[in-house]
């Protein structure tokens, strides 16, 4: 729709950004060793998962493990 929205919560940059199967939610990893969840309509930031020991390279989206 030409639309578009920055998020910020990373500290390093992003290495992969992927949507769920709904669209509803995105989960991006980044060399800040930290994969992080994203409402897309509400345009904000829901949660992180940090207990990474080196920079994560990619994130999928599995429907069982995030709703």
């Amino acid at each position: 729709k030409g639309e578009s929205t920055v998020f910020k919560a990373h500290t390093a940059a992003v290495r992969s950004v992927a949507f769920s199967h709904d669209g509803h939610r995105l989960v991006t990893a980044s060399d800040d060793k930290s994969v992080k969840v994203w409402s897309v309509y509400r345009q904000c930031f829901v949660y992180s998962l940090n207990q990474h020991t080196n920079w994560v390279r990619c994130a999928r989206y599995p429907a069982a493990l995030f709703p």
